[in-house]
């Protein structure tokens, strides 16, 4: 029921929903060039892309636990 809300949501605003499996290593993409840092560990909280130079979002917005 939650997907099928965000997902109106987002289509009414022109969005898209992008369902991921859930071991999908979405934290070793950089959100601005698309590089896969595949040398990260799950100790690693925050990184530099060696591409591009940037912090990747994910990385900014993740909520701490």
């Amino acid at each position: 029921m939650l997907l099928n809300s965000l997902d109106y949501k987002l289509k009414r605003e022109g969005g898209k929903l992008v369902e991921v499996d859930r071991f999908y290593p979405s934290t070793k993409f950089c959100s601005c060039c698309g590089f896969k840092n595949d040398s990260l560990t799950l100790s690693i909280r925050e990184w530099i892309c060696p591409e591009c130079k940037s912090e990747p979002i994910e990385m900014k917005t993740q909520p701490r636990i």
